[in-house]
């Protein structure tokens, strides 16, 4: 399988496509393209990895391409973005494949501000391994300094600043029997972090690189966390994935999807703004609609951005907006942050049910009710085929956008989505949300077939 190179990251299956001469040539495209960014002639960096096999030596072919790196080995991507505005350094690299199974790997590459380069700048990075421009040697030596510790220490005080003290109080108040499952990953450290918070949990899975199920958390992957929450009367437990940007969370009645987990986490933060009328929500163009009905319910307004973690997060700052995300991924990004975070969504979910003083699936509830149906198919062919959607669809009288994806909005309460993926080679996905159960089955369908015409 070739390499997967994106805004979103590298990715590759480490032996075949991703070696450590690839990660060596990365580091030095990253490092040129710091330099002319910065204008510096020595570089600092913040340099993280999860728990795979194969990510050591990744991080040890990268490391020494850097004149000082803030090494904070095994944590969480939030972790490491927070560290690089904490140091202030230059960039970072976290080595990770996110939620790929173990035999992959790769590297996202991170601005100044924390946050994944912007799509313009990965690009120059991806242009600069295929096409070197010049070679750049360290200045003096190489200096590692190992911030493990310190990094974790950065982030309470990062999650305590966001959702203050009188929140982190409710939750404590409310007494909620949590269990965390980091699969083996790098969310093992969240278990200390709410340790730090004086929020109590329990943790299963929680041996480093020993990945007791898939390590995307899905409703299937998942699905042995219900037996455990009934055994252990547990309110809540929440799933992540490898670098534990994102959660699933799950209740006794079953996993809560990740649209309704946006939809919680907005709830909660527009619930304590004085004039959360003003406000706007930036949502990915695959979010469900609930999202956009909870919004509604404060007379705030959506923006949609196109999928990517980097688009919620620039509309964000240029809208001033205090909360948005990636309901089709269960990404949630509460300003200041410059990510999705697992944990603090499950923090703000455990706020909310604490300020209402009700269970989260009474919350979840009092929500409309849409269910959202995601396929994946070959993609194969399927920029051909993006005219005879558009004109299809439109030809049915339905609203048609186009860009990374097409959405077809068919009516208030019902979209059909379609993206080729940009982690994973070769997948066309394809969204169905509706109000309507009864109609899911015939949209889908319906989608297929029109993409499945040569």
């Amino acid at each position: 399988m070739p390499l997967i190179e994106s805004f979103s990251g590298i990715r590759g299956i480490y032996g075949e496509s991703l070696t450590q001469e690839v990660a060596q040539h990365y580091a030095r495209a990253y490092r040129s393209f710091l330099l002319d960014k910065t204008g510096k002639k020595k570089l600092s960096i913040v340099l993280a990895m999860d728990t795979r096999p194969s990510s050591k030596e990744l991080h040890d072919a990268m490391a020494s391409h850097f004149e000082e790196v803030y090494d904070l080995t095994c944590l969480p991507t939030p972790i490491a973005e927070n560290s690089v505005r904490e140091y202030h350094a230059d960039g970072g690299i976290i080595i990770t494949a996110s939620h790929n199974p173990p035999a992959y790997n790769g590297f996202k590459f991170l601005d100044a501000d924390g946050a994944v380069l912007r799509p313009h700048d990965a690009q120059r990075v991806i242009s600069l391994y295929h096409f070197p421009e010049k070679e750049t040697s360290v200045n003096n030596g190489n200096r590692s300094i190992d911030k493990h510790k310190e990094g974790i220490a950065l982030y309470v005080k990062f999650i305590t600043k966001i959702m203050g003290n009188k929140a982190l109080q409710m939750i404590r108040n409310a007494h909620p029997k949590l269990l965390l499952d980091p699969n083996g990953g790098a969310g093992i450290v969240y278990h200390e972090v709410l340790r730090e918070l004086e929020i109590p949990a329990d943790v299963i899975n929680s041996t480093l690189g020993k990945f007791a199920r898939e390590i995307e958390p899905t409703a299937s992957s998942l699905h042995g966390l219900k037996a455990s929450i009934s055994r252990g009367g547990y309110a809540i437990a929440a799933g992540f994935d490898c670098d534990a940007d994102r959660v699933e969370l799950a209740t006794r009645e079953g996993i809560i999807s990740g649209n309704y987990v946006l939809a919680l986490v907005v709830d909660a933060v527009l619930s304590s703004l004085p004039n959360a009328k003003a406000e706007r929500v930036i949502v990915n163009d695959a979010t469900s609609r609930v999202v956009h009905e909870i919004v509604a319910r404060f007379g705030a307004k959506v923006k949609e951005v196109p999928v990517g973690e980097i688009y919620v997060v620039d509309a964000m700052k240029k809208e001033q907006a205090k909360v948005g995300g990636e309901g089709s991924s269960g990404g949630s990004i509460v300003a200041p942050s410059t990510c999705r975070d697992g944990l603090l969504s499950l923090l703000f979910v455990l706020k909310l049910a604490a300020e209402r003083k009700m269970p989260v699936q009474d919350i979840i509830g009092s929500y409309p009710k849409y269910h959202t149906v995601r396929k994946d198919i070959p993609a194969k062919g399927f920029l051909k085929k993006r005219q005879r959607i558009r004109e299809y669809y439109s030809r049915k009288g339905y609203q048609v956008t186009e860009g990374d994806s097409i959405k077809i909005v068919v009516d208030d309460a019902t979209f059909v989505w379609f993206r080729q993926s940009k982690t994973e080679a070769g997948l066309l996905r394809i969204i169905i949300d509706t109000k309507e159960q009864h109609r899911i089955k015939l949209l889908l369908d319906e989608a297929q077939r029109l993409v499945g015409k040569i």
